[in-house]
């Protein structure tokens, strides 16, 4: 070994052999070239940029069609069809259900700045595993839809709290027209 360099058939551990091919302009080329083939093979399989890009858009204008109705819920568009990975009869479809009669505020807020007409619940983070929260109903609305009043439940210390089981519950038998909102 010359001084001061280092011996480049063996890795500094001097365990393991290092195989100079391995970083070879020709080893590069190759890589270059696999990594060019795979990104044209994705994009004619439908995951290119482009094609990505529209159904992205596609996706967010029928969220904007459907919004437009006046229903008491907000839906978006989650998941991979959110990011355009998928086409429109691949897979499932995720989608957030925003309802617009409630809001759920975290502790400090004031209620005198949150219109009367909402529900109003507030999270409880200090009880619950980390990542989790309970709603706590704070404020009824004047007028409060079926599914969220369906979905209350007592904690059995004389709190009620939103179960997330029973919303889901209700949304399913409104969705599927079992059930009103």
């Amino acid at each position: 070994m010359a001084e001061g360099g280092a011996d480049r058939s063996m890795s500094e551990t001097e365990r393991l052999p290092i195989y100079s091919s391995m970083y070879s302009t020709h080893s590069l080329n190759y890589v270059g070239k696999a990594s060019l083939e795979v990104c044209n093979i994705m994009t004619l399989l439908g995951y290119g940029d482009e094609i990505r890009r529209r159904r992205i858009e596609k996706y967010r204008e029928m969220d904007r069609l459907q919004n437009a109705e006046p229903y008491d819920v907000t839906l978006i568009t989650a998941g991979s069809k959110a990011e355009g990975l998928t086409g429109w009869l691949e897979s499932d479809r995720d989608v957030l259900c925003v309802m617009k009669s409630a809001i759920c505020v975290e502790s400090g807020i004031d209620l005198q700045t949150i219109p009367e007409h909402l529900d109003v619940y507030k999270m409880d983070t200090l009880t619950v595993y980390p990542g989790h929260c309970r709603l706590l109903h704070d404020r009824p609305a004047p007028r409060s839809y079926y599914v969220l009043v369906n979905a209350m439940c007592d904690d059995g210390i004389g709190n009620t709290l939103l179960s997330s089981t029973l919303y889901v519950d209700e949304l399913s038998k409104f969705i599927w027209g079992r059930g009103r909102v």
